[in-house]
């Protein structure tokens, strides 16, 4: 891993075009050390002597310095990020090789394709948190063309995803996370289950929450691409790609979640989370003693219609399908609960303001609800882990170890998409952070590790 780091601006220029980045990026640090033996006492924070804070500079910019180290070993002066008045700018070799090459895991140079806008950031050097919805192709507080490489490369933005993103920024890793603004974490559920919110919270403003507190730390981004592409290695490192950039980065966690398969029908999405669940430790407490309709034409379906009729009377069942899956046993068992089973499929709802009132299926029966529990499966979105080998286990989640480990080194997994916990968020958050721990110690050079 030692190759992983980089290099000093005196060793890593040679001779001719190649010199002048190495000379600039000098001046750079010759004058960034200047403002710092001349800035008043107050502002280098108390008890910091201006020779530590020179120290500290200095230090930033030393060879195999804690989390900068990217991919191979990198031309002098790419120190990327963002400060005072502007952009620290990667200094090139003359014909540095961009993008992936065939058969190699890393990302060399800089990125090609068309490039997002530049977008602004706090006077203090920190990347801005965004306001609403991101865009497509957008990135919060970065310059995607002078960002490009990482510590870890976090995909997924959810309750795993930025929960380690927190973690590895305050490791002091530079860290690019992925976010889509879709799965789970983006419906309008709220959420009463997690520690230290009494009324609850909805799950979107948990997100925006987790990315503000992220953009407190100018070495991660959170950039909303899809990554369609990784490859690589913990060796040579691994490449991602994303519409139309490359990126790079030495180690790599997946926090991709599922894709849950909720009932078709006009105007189904805006229901979801509101009326429409999915999740009976999530939501069952807030409908005891309503109506319920569970979907599903499963056992699992059957069994969620069993643990239901715990906190209401009022249950029925519907298949929403041409197949009926159900055992002789847990028929037995509806029918003493008096479950009602109906074998029809879903045509149309009735509601408004995500509520919903009753489903009309396409046999021409009107069933009154006050809520729908969606039971007909998930997927976990595993193409990425798929695509580098990572172990999966029977139902296609990625198999992990306790420290969040898959069966690929320098590839790391947590929240929805693995099966070791619960989905539930507070589980996605712990395993976001025993990803990232686990991730921070795997970059340690190993002179540094206890084993």
């Amino acid at each position: 891993m030692g190759g992983d780091r980089l290099r000093g601006r005196a060793g890593a220029a040679g001779g001719g075009a190649a010199a002048a980045p190495a000379r600039a990026a000098g001046h750079r640090l010759d004058a960034a050390v200047l403002r710092l033996r001349r800035a008043p006492r107050a502002r280098r924070g108390p008890g910091r002597t201006a020779g530590r804070a020179v120290a500290a500079e200095r230090a930033r910019h030393a060879p195999g310095a804690p989390g900068l180290g990217v991919g191979g070993a990198q031309p002098a002066g790419v120190l990327r990020g963002v400060h005072r008045g502007g952009r620290r700018r990667p200094a090139q070799p003359a014909g540095a090789a961009a993008g992936l090459r065939g058969g190699q895991g890393g990302v060399r140079g800089r990125v090609r394709g068309p490039q997002p806008p530049r977008v602004a950031v706090h006077p203090d050097g920190r990347g801005a948190p965004p306001r609403g919805p991101a865009a497509p192709g957008g990135v919060s507080g970065v310059d995607v063309a002078h960002a490009d490489a990482a510590d870890v490369a976090v995909v997924g933005g959810g309750p795993a995803g930025l929960s380690a993103a927190i973690y590895l920024a305050r490791y002091n890793r530079r860290v690019l996370v992925f976010d889509t603004g879709h799965g789970r974490s983006t419906h309008h559920q709220v959420n009463h289950n997690y520690l230290g919110f009494p009324d609850g919270i909805a799950t979107v403003d948990l997100r925006r929450l987790a990315a503000e507190q992220l953009a407190r730390y100018g070495h991660a981004r959170i950039v909303h691409h899809l990554v369609t592409a990784v490859e690589g290695d913990a060796d040579r490192g691994f490449g991602l790609r994303s519409q139309g950039h490359r990126w790079r980065a030495r180690a790599v966690l997946l926090a991709t979640g599922v894709l849950d398969h909720f009932p078709h029908f006009p105007g189904w999405r805006s229901y979801v989370g509101r009326s429409m669940f999915w999740c009976i430790t999530c939501d069952g407490y807030e409908n005891r003693g309503r109506s319920i309709l569970v979907v599903g034409h499963t056992d699992a379906a059957a069994g969620e219609a069993m643990q239901l009729h715990a906190l209401t009377d009022r249950v029925r069942l519907l298949t929403n399908s041409h197949r009926d899956d159900i055992s002789e046993t847990f028929r037995r068992r509806l029918a003493h609960a008096g479950v009602e089973v109906v074998h029809d499929r879903i045509k149309e709802a009735e509601g408004s303001d995500g509520r919903l009132r009753a489903i009309v299926t396409r046999g021409g029966l009107r069933l009154g609800l006050d809520a729908l529990f969606s039971i007909q499966g998930a997927t976990p979105e595993t193409a990425l882990a798929r695509s580098l080998g990572v172990r999966l286990n029977d139902a296609g989640y990625i198999v992990t170890d306790s420290e969040q480990k898959t069966s690929v080194p320098g590839v790391y997994a947590a929240g929805d998409v693995t099966s070791l916990h619960s989905h539930q968020v507070a589980a996605a958050v712990h395993e976001g952070a025993q990803a990232a721990s686990a991730a921070h110690y795997f970059l340690h050079p190993p002179e540094l590790k206890a084993d």
